[in-house]
């Protein structure tokens, strides 16, 4: 699958490559950015071939939106918590087939990749400046 990615596939389908990839649970999360301000934390699970139908199916660790005139990122709903209780129990085909989603690429605006901990640390650092 890479190299069809590496030749046909375009910096999305690289990172999502990417992140599927990692070792470290941590650095596999996304973030993604739809067209109408929602927003997706989350794992990718499949990514379609380049040139084909255009999609990615991701599980969600946390969503929320991103305000229509600052753009400002509030979270809302925390997946991971339900996750948790998932993985403890061992429960892998929920996760899969109730809380995974699918987002057409025509809908995605941007994607990055995401770390809790600098993201927190950002927070932190946003509440000073505004003081």
């Amino acid at each position: 699958m890479w190299i069809v990615i590496n030749k046909f596939g375009d910096e999305f389908e690289k990172l999502y490559y990417q992140s599927m990839n990692e070792t470290e649970l941590e650095k596999k999360l996304l973030m993604v950015t739809k067209d109408d301000g929602k927003v997706y934390v989350g794992y990718i699970k499949i990514i379609s071939k380049p040139l084909l139908s255009q999609q990615i199916e991701l599980i969600p660790f946390v969503s929320g939106y991103r305000e229509s005139e600052r753009k400002i990122l509030h979270f809302t709903t925390p997946y991971f918590k339900v996750l948790k209780k998932l993985i403890n129990n061992t429960d892998f085909e929920s996760i899969d087939e109730e809380m995974a989603i699918v987002i057409s690429k025509e809908k995605i605006v941007t994607v990055s990749k995401f770390n809790p901990k600098v993201y927190k640390k950002f927070q932190k650092k946003k509440y000073k400046l505004a003081e």
